[in-house]
């Protein structure tokens, strides 16, 4: 090869190692495994705070790759470290934490973004954006809203782990089909919602946990039009998860005649039919297989059917609250606009406001099968 060529194919390798497609070439010593990222809203006018955990690669504690800002600190291998830094875009704040931590920012481990409250309020789009266009950020990557800064909940190490963002990925994947209560959504789908015409979406709110723990669900936050409009926390927010999952169901608290206190019954499964009747009416439908999950109460498999209508007039007195509230904030978390438009094209102008009217039909069906401690 003459040396024209050989040049050419140096300078080309050179320019690839500063692209993130690249990001192979890189030594791990040299990378920024970035496991959680944090959003929240700057001091300044049109600025965000980002906030990086990357895990820290080496062969021990002050060993190579666990020197961060300098070496002013050093973790050992595996310990999540975190850093802030607040910029104009995204974009400008990750490449100021690049130099600031002198590696690369490798976003293709990264599980879970936390958007903080403040900034939840104000607009999400534009800087989810960034992370919806990045080809190293995986489909599945959680979103979470937290109560208070974003920074400050991936900054709070307990004895628990050493990294945040990595339990909150493995509560978050596995609260999926687990009876964990909590109604997780992905990045692309919680984007999806936003940019379908029903504006809306969900995520998980998250807190800083006072007992040792890495953190605690509070509930679920709702939002339209980008920003955060309302959010349910306690026992209320468990409701959602059996309009809102597909598996993994938290049990029922309910009041049945013989016990003198609530009774947690074992939600095994909820069927959901939505059937649409005009432009603004729709016929809900949802079918629970349950089991009560405790003793205090006398089953008879002779006589199930009173407690099957008083499980069923309990749970759907607790679902009209929660769609009441939907409806209020006009945020069609269900794809109940989907199956409306599909027959009414005509009504995809302001589907938000038309949700906010239209007329829900809910019938709560319950099938409660023999199981608990009998008495």
């Amino acid at each position: 090869m003459k040396a024209p060529g050989r040049a050419l194919v140096a300078a080309g390798l050179s320019g690839c190692l500063l692209l993130a497609g690249c990001a192979e070439l890189t030594d791990i010593d040299q990378k920024a495994l970035v496991v959680g990222v944090a959003l929240d809203s700057g001091s300044a006018p049109d600025t965000n705070v980002v906030g990086i955990q990357y895990l820290v690669p080496g062969q021990g504690q002050g060993g190579q790759g666990g020197a961060v800002l300098g070496g002013a600190t050093s973790a050992q291998p595996g310990q999540g470290v975190t850093v802030c830094d607040q910029a104009t875009s995204v974009g400008a704040a990750l490449q100021d934490l690049r130099d600031e931590t002198e590696r690369l920012i490798y976003l293709g481990n990264l599980g879970v973004i936390a958007v903080g409250q403040a900034l939840a309020q104000q607009d999400v789009v534009s800087a989810l954006n960034y992370f919806l266009r990045d080809g190293q950020v995986a489909e599945a990557t959680q979103l979470v809203v937290v109560q208070g800064r974003a920074c400050a909940f991936l900054q709070n190490r307990t004895s628990a782990t050493s990294s945040n963002s990595l339990a909150l990925y493995e509560y978050m994947s596995a609260a999926e089909r687990a009876t964990f209560p909590a109604s997780p959504n992905v990045l692309w789908r919680f984007l999806s919602g936003l940019l379908s015409p029903a504006e809306a979406s969900y995520a998980p709110l998250v807190g800083t946990s006072e007992q040792g723990a890495p953190f605690r669900v509070l509930g679920t936050a709702f939002f339209l039009r980008g920003r955060l409009v309302g959010q349910a926390q306690g026992y209320h927010a468990a409701g959602f998860d059996w309009l809102l999952k597909k598996s993994g169901y938290p049990d029922a608290l309910v009041n049945l005649p013989g016990s003198s206190r609530p009774v947690s019954v074992h939600v095994r499964s909820v069927a959901r039919r939505i059937r649409v009747l005009g432009p603004a009416h729709v016929a809900l439908t949802m079918r629970f297989n349950t089991a009560v999950r405790e003793g205090g109460v006398t089953l008879d498999a002779r006589d199930l059917g009173p407690l099957q209508a008083s499980i069923g007039n309990q749970l759907q007195s607790q679902i009209r609250a929660l769609l009441d509230q939907l409806e209020a904030q006009g945020t069609d978390v269900l794809g109940i606009g989907d199956r409306v438009l599909a027959r009414y094209p005509g009504e995809a102008g302001d589907w938000p406001a038309v949700f906010s009217h239209t007329k829900i039909d809910l019938r709560v069906q319950v099938r409660l099968y023999e199981g608990g401690r009998m008495l």
